[in-house]
């Protein structure tokens, strides 16, 4: 089939009310996105100090963690190392597993940001519509993002909760190489704010279904005297 010779033209540049659209919606989940690798950053120290002091080890515990291209992998294999290394009766493997189940509770809603496909529906005289990819998008992936909707509070939420997760990980770090903390201070749990919305969205997301009706029962059978 014969071509006209026209050559395609590309745009570079996104259309001003697409553009004002994707400032909001990448500052309500960028905050979040970051706190997410600054608390894997500290996952990975956590990993180095459970396998043991000294360059070389280091460079094992680089080549190991990197072996593993999802971060979920990443966590179930610091979990099992420090089963191995920590006393089972003792605070810090509580604690560490503790940090990675709370983790794990977060994952789903990171992926969600940074896979689900997102669109801009453009409105003359308004701001772009946000619409999330029905068709390329996990359908799960897909409606926990849009049932987490672009409520401020809720991602605010998630980014301070992943900061102070980080935090609480750095901790556990200290007490692994030095045995305290820097400050002298108690390591306790944070309090995660987010928690309450995403266990709304998973009932949301995951309705009690309804309870089998029981059989009625047999007479039990006399036996004559």
């Amino acid at each position: 089939m014969a071509t006209s010779g026209k050559r395609m033209r590309y745009q570079r540049r996104i259309h001003p009310s697409s553009h004002y659209s994707i400032t909001v919606y990448a500052s309500l989940t960028a905050e979040a996105l970051w706190g997410w690798n600054r608390l894997h950053s500290s996952l990975f120290e956590m990993f180095v100090s459970l396998l043991g002091d000294g360059p070389r080890s280091r460079k094992k515990a680089y080549a190991i963690w990197h072996m593993f291209q999802s971060d979920k992998s990443q966590r179930e294999m610091l979990s099992a190392v420090a089963e191995a290394a920590l006393e089972k009766s003792s605070r810090t493997l509580e604690r560490v597993k503790w940090l990675i189940s709370v983790t794990n509770r977060f994952a789903p809603y990171r992926n969600a940001v940074v896979h689900v496909p997102v669109y801009f529906e453009h409105r003359p005289g308004k701001p772009a519509g946000i619409i999330l990819d029905e068709a390329a998008a996990r359908d799960v992936a897909r409606i926990r993002l849009d049932l987490a909707g672009p409520r401020e509070r809720f991602w605010n939420n998630m980014a301070g909760d992943l900061f102070c997760l980080g935090q609480f990980a750095n901790g556990i770090n200290s007490q692994l190489n030095d045995g305290v903390q820097p400050d002298g201070s108690s390591l306790q749990r944070p309090k995660l704010l987010s928690l309450r919305r995403m266990s709304a969205i998973d009932r949301l997301m995951s309705p009690p279904q309804p309870k089998p009706k029981r059989k009625p029962r047999r007479p039990s059978s006399q036996k004559k005297s």
